[in-house]
């Protein structure tokens, strides 16, 4: 069994402050389980709509609500094929499949994701680039609802460490 445990934090141009936690378990080479957990600042919007009546005369009022802080959570499995990834489960929160190509070479990952299928608009399309920095560091780059208007775009930075260097940063501190 092996493990990865990462940490990105990073900016959207809609949502604000966003951050992802993900624990990824891979208990042979080819499949893996992934736990995780995803905050924003600024959480999906919803319309409340509210019928009031008065005298028999109706008033229909929308109101756009975002809750604020809001946490959403992955848990996915996996399977890995040559450079290719599929993965399928709670993409935050909501049902959703996703695909990996890895550039090993270049430490690079282009991923797609469809999820949080929404009877207006439809799912939502995200396409994200994955680039290794340096070490353990890691930068990010998603475009997401890319068939919507309301496209917006996510610029992050990471940690990601192995068991191995798990290890070592434990060891280091006891």
């Amino acid at each position: 069994i092996r493990t990865e445990l990462s940490v990105f934090t990073g900016v959207d141009t809609v949502h604000g402050g966003q951050s992802d936690l993900a624990l990824v378990i891979y208990p042979s080479p080819e499949r893996f389980y992934l736990l995780g957990l995803a905050t924003s600042e600024f959480g999906v919007e919803r319309e409340k709509e509210t019928t009031t009546t008065v005298n028999g005369v109706s008033t229909t009022e929308t109101r756009v609500e975002r809750d604020k802080d809001t946490y959403r959570f992955n848990i996915q499995i996996g399977r890995n094929i040559q450079n290719w990834t599929l993965r399928g489960g709670l993409i935050e929160s909501t049902g959703g499949l996703g695909v990996d190509y890895h550039w090993n070479r270049l430490g690079t990952t282009l991923s797609f994701e469809v999820f949080d299928y929404r009877d207006d608009i439809g799912p939502n399309f995200r396409l994200i680039l994955e680039a290794h920095i340096w070490n353990v560091l890691y930068g990010r780059i998603y475009g997401e609802d890319l068939a919507e208007d309301s496209r917006s775009a996510t610029l992050s930075a990471g940690l990601r460490f192995t068991d191995e260097d798990l290890k070592g940063l434990i060891g280091f501190f006891l």
